[in-house]
């Protein structure tokens, strides 16, 4: 492979990394590189007493036994590297026995990615154990391994008991169930947790008594102590991901999660539901935890249809919590995402005083032809709430004819207090718009709200709104791989990928 005119290989990396070549901080072995057990035992070598290197990522490569106990042999004795990704879907629990033990000694590493590697049970006791001993790690994915409940359970106790310095976990298609969010929900409650990051994204198989366990154990923060607090321990559950997990949101979890809401030990950041199945009858509950949360800053609702009643619900209990608090919510993105929204709720949001987004994304959603009499309304009325302080706006895949388009980016121009702080405005996917550079017209309205007082990026994708099974087929503008995952029917990204890339990327990437 050559890269500048010169040939990169293993024996160029060793050198740097023997040597602690400071421009030398990140390393990404591409998949299609072959490596030799050698190979990794030569690497791992020359990281033994390196301390520049802050990442390695190494996913997709089959590693056999030798090559894991390098790894595991340079962990033990290296401080310098912070984040490590490594092995294939073949990994197993064997390896990652092998692994853990490496990491029992470890005092640096804090980002390990084993997901999908075909870790089980008995793979994840050992990681347990390893998290038992290990001080240095602050984030673990393991993602798309068959833990079941059981190997759940392993991790939960090394969190409810020894651990008290990993802040993040995903344990995201993990065949999570009940009993092992039963677990999860006594490990947060826990004095010595430390857990602020919880991700149990797509486990199908967790229902309504597990969802209503994690939700109760929000509410049951023990008081901090000092030694606690130094540690990591104690430190409340500031982010939850329950994307796909269906009964996350039945009669009886919504009353866990109402009643932990209005407690003070609520301390959620970020929360999000994205296809959790939610009634219309638990709808009410839903809104009304979120408009009482003083904490929540990040909310994703994508793929829940709640409509238009949702958005009235939740406007009138952040406004009831205004009255009641004299303050505004803390809410600042909201994602939804394929809600069947219309102008009208989008109206609601925009104008409720009780609310101040700055990020709203609406895409695949139901405006269609009430966008002119939004635009008006908005155009002859002060900026307040939402449509005052929002910066980013997507309102791709919303059926918005040219008339429609038109009209907002003329508005938009002609009218400087109509949504002042808008820096981008995601219009994909709409059937007005898709011609917009060989509409003379639009186009040039697009750039003229590039001279706004705060310049306006209007972003236009190529796409189609939705297919028959009323999942978006296009990513909304703002939208990550943690906030929404993929349409139902079509595979997860390979948590290998970022390895297994068709550009021509280096492979030593100084910093």
């Amino acid at each position: 492979e050559a890269r500048g005119g010169e040939k990169v290989g293993v024996g160029d990396w060793t050198t740097k990394l023997k040597s602690n070549d400071e421009t030398m901080r990140s390393l990404l072995v591409m998949r299609n590189r072959k490596m030799t057990s050698s190979d990794w035992s030569s690497l791992c070598e020359s990281l033994v007493g390196n301390t520049r290197l802050e990442e390695l990522k190494a996913s997709g490569h089959a590693l056999e036994t030798e090559a894991v106990q390098a790894f595991a042999d340079m962990l033990s004795q290296n401080s310098g590297l912070k984040r490590l990704a490594l092995g294939d879907s073949e990994f197993g629990d064997e390896r990652a026995k092998l692994l853990s033990e490496g990491l029992k000694g470890n005092g640096g590493l804090q980002e390990l990615e084993l997901d999908l590697k075909s870790i089980t049970a008995e793979g994840a006791k050992e990681i347990a154990a390893a998290l038992c001993e290990n001080k240095s790690l602050r984030k673990l994915k393991l993602a798309r391994n068959a833990l079941t409940d059981e190997g759940v359970a392993f991790l939960a106790e090394a969190l409810a008991t020894k651990n008290s310095t990993l802040l993040d976990l995903d344990i995201a298609e993990t065949g999570l169930g009940d009993a092992g969010a039963t677990s999860l929900a006594n490990a947060l409650a826990s004095p010595s947790c430390g857990l602020q990051r919880l991700s149990v994204a797509d486990n199908t198989l967790l229902g309504s008594d597990g969802s209503a366990a994690l939700w109760a154990a929000i509410a049951q923060r023990p008081p901090s102590s000092a030694s606690a607090s130094s540690s990591g321990g104690g430190a409340s559950l500031r982010a939850l991901i329950l994307d796909g997990c269906e009964e996350a949101c039945s009669e009886e979890a919504c009353r866990a999660l109402l009643a932990a809401a209005r407690t003070r030990n609520w301390r959620l950041a970020e929360l999000s539901l994205a296809a959790v199945a939610i009634a219309q009858a638990d709808a009410p509950a839903v809104a009304q935890a979120i408009g009482t949360s003083r904490t929540l800053a990040k909310l994703c609702l994508a793929k829940t249809k709640l409509g238009d009643d949702f958005v009235s619900a939740l406007v009138e209990a952040l406004k009831a919590d205004q009255d009641e608090s004299q303050g505004t919510s803390g809410l600042r993105e909201l994602d939804l995402t394929s809600c069947s929204v219309t102008a009208a709720g989008l109206g609601e949001l925009l104008t409720c005083p009780a609310l101040s987004l700055e990020k709203l994304c609406l895409f695949d959603n139901n405006l269609k032809d009430g966008v002119p009499n939004l635009v008006q309304h908005l155009a002859s009325s002060p900026a307040t709430g939402t449509a005052a302080s929002l910066t980013d706006l997507d309102l791709g895949a919303n059926a918005i004819d040219k008339e429609g388009a038109r009209m907002l980016f003329q508005s938009l121009q002609q009218t400087p207090n109509m949504l002042p702080a808008l820096k981008t405005l995601g219009m994909g996917a709409n059937d007005g718009v898709g011609d917009v550079e060989d509409d003379e017209e639009l186009g040039a309205l697009v750039e003229s709200l590039r001279e706004r007082a705060v310049p306006l990026d209007v972003v236009i994708k190529a796409g189609v709104r939705s297919d028959p099974s009323g999942q978006p087929s296009i990513t909304p503008v703002n939208a990550t791989s943690e906030e929404l995952p993929p349409p139902s029917g079509q595979p997860a990204p390979d948590s290998d990928s970022d390895s297994d890339s068709d550009s021509e990327a280096a492979e030593e990437q100084p910093q």
